[in-house]
């Protein structure tokens, strides 16, 4: 009868071992958003320098136009944010 191991002796490591392989999985998790964000980032910020560089080639904008090229550079730029 000594020689039995109580059910509870093995607790901790078992809790320990769930807790590691869920601390590996959201790490994964993190590494995958960290670069799609790193990509997203990337990407308005060549659209963004297309825009400027679009605006400062042309001489003259209507309002309407100068609005949906205001409202670009600011979805551009909040993108960036989000990502970072």
């Amino acid at each position: 009868m000594n020689d039995v191991v109580p059910f509870h002796d093995g607790l901790p490591a078992l809790a320990l071992q769930a807790h590691r392989d869920d601390f590996d999985e959201l790490e994964d998790t993190w590494q995958r958003v960290d670069a799609k964000a790193q990509g997203a980032a990337t990407i308005a910020g060549v659209f963004l320098a297309a825009v400027l560089a679009f605006v400062r080639e042309l001489d003259a904008l209507n309002y309407f136009n100068k609005w949906l090229l205001t409202g670009g550079i600011v979805l551009l730029v909040a993108s960036i944010a989000a990502a970072v």
